[in-house]
């Protein structure tokens, strides 16, 4: 599983937006939406859409546009400090966390107020080298991620260390009982939650949901899809094999299983937030949840031929309706994208896989030259940045997921690649050599391990 804040971080790209005309909007958001025919909805490109939201942030707050410049670029200064300490093996889990809840607040808010704060505090937690405390249990809520205040942000952390207890021969229950919130407490509010979650109306609260709402899925569709995980939460979350509690799981299973198939968009295939905006919906086609989506069902989804069209239409246009960041790939979208064509590879046609072969060689070409460093290392981007575990486990991960050393894996080509034993080796050994002690970089050595 990865773990990252999903952030809009560039302009919206060129991807098909459906619109729904819903003047009134008395309806569930789902409902009044998903009743739309596909034929009576339109599409905007991903630019216009990028406008629009742009706009319904200045419209909440005039001075938008200036705050974002002020603070990306305090972002960034930031993001390049952190990095630099953790490359040294210093994971930093409170200033991680601190970091990652100061870019949400600096891509889908306008609380100026309480990112400059957050940023002050960000800045001096990087004087203490000393942040074991922050990957500790808190024992009221049962919950991880204790510099985190968002509790969907707590959420996520909670689900990364239960997933890590969870993945070993003793798999030792936590400390503390986990405690679900109230808001998704039952089916019939997670439900509710769900759905005014999906729809932003950003001229109207200042907030998009995106991101929110991509961590939440992220976090549902891990612990109600992975067979592995979802024993281990019985004995973490709940009361071990009583049968009241397998029929509230069964419950949570099937309304979450029925949300995401009203969620999906027939157009494209993909899901993504929703956006209102003057009495309509605009439904985008967001390329990070529907990785997540597609990966965590193991590629049991509709629509294949529509994901397979929307993914390799959207190869040029900006993350997240598109692959690039500022105009170039990562390793983080790459990932995402490879997954996609190979749960779609036995959809697609003869010219679909021809384009998605010259894809991913563009994509490894990019990796091994532009993002691999001789030393073993990766890259930090500092406008894309998470934590530098996290550059490992994605330029790794997506390495691994194309068969760059597994020829099984190896599902679009018959090339063989020289040298790649070597690059695992040299990246085995810097990864060994920075002791990075976080989930992530647990995955990635694993990887490696099994590679080389």
């Amino acid at each position: 599983m990865r773990f990252c804040i999903l952030a809009r971080r560039a302009a919206f790209g060129l991807g098909l937006i459906a619109i729904a005309a819903l003047d009134g909007c008395s309806a569930s958001p789902v409902e009044g939406v998903l009743s739309t025919a596909p034929d009576q909805a339109s599409a905007v490109s991903g630019d216009e859409m990028n406008a629009m939201i742009e706009a319904d942030f200045v419209a909440h707050d005039p001075d938008y546009r200036e705050q974002r410049i002020h603070f990306g670029e305090r972002l960034r200064a930031l993001a390049e400090s952190l990095a630099g300490i953790q490359a040294t093996g210093n994971i930093m889990a409170c200033s991680t966390q601190m970091y990652l809840e100061a870019d949400w607040l600096y891509e889908y808010t306008v609380e100026w107020a309480r990112l400059d704060l957050q940023r002050t505090q960000l800045a001096e937690s990087l004087t203490n080298l000393n942040q074991d405390f922050a990957r500790r249990q808190s024992p009221g809520s049962g919950f991880w991620g204790v510099c985190y205040d968002e509790w969907f942000l707590q959420a996520e952390a909670t689900l990364a260390a239960l997933e890590e207890h969870s993945d070993g021969r003793w798999r030792p229950l936590p400390l503390y009982r986990v405690r679900i919130p109230d808001r998704i407490s039952t089916p019939e509010r997670m439900k509710t939650y769900l759905e005014q979650l999906l729809v932003s109306d950003i001229a109207t609260t200042g907030r998009d949901n995106r991101g929110e709402l991509g961590n939440i899925t992220t976090i549902l569709s891990s612990a109600l899809f992975k067979d592995y995980l979802r024993e281990y939460l019985r004995e973490a979350i709940g009361h071990g094999r009583d049968g009241q509690d397998d029929q509230l799981r069964g419950r949570f299973h099937a309304m979450y299983s029925d949300f995401l198939r009203r969620w999906q968009d027939p157009l494209t295939g993909y899901w993504g937030a929703w956006y209102r905006n003057k009495g309509r919906i605009y439904k985008t086609a967001d390329l990070s949840i529907t990785y997540h989506t597609i990966a965590y069902l193991r590629g049991q989804v509709a629509y294949w031929p529509q994901i397979i069209d929307t993914t390799l239409r959207i190869r040029n246009d900006p993350y997240p309706l598109g692959w690039l960041h500022d105009g170039h790939l990562n390793n983080h979208n790459n990932y995402d994208v490879a997954r996609i064509l190979k749960y779609g590879w036995d959809h697609m046609s003869a010219t679909q896989r021809q384009q998605a072969r010259e894809a991913i060689r563009e994509m490894l070409t990019w990796t091994l030259e532009e993002s691999f460093n001789a030393d073993g290392s990766f890259k930090t981007d500092p406008t894309f940045f998470s934590s530098v575990s996290a550059d490992y486990y994605f330029g790794v991960s997506f390495l691994d997921e194309i068969g760059f050393w597994n020829r099984e894996e190896r599902f679009w080509t018959e090339e063989e690649f020289a040298g790649s034993d070597a690059i695992c080796r040299r990246i085995k050994v810097r990864m060994t050599a920075a002791a990075l002690d976080d989930p992530q970089a647990h995955v990635a050595l694993e990887k490696l391990n099994a590679a080389c």
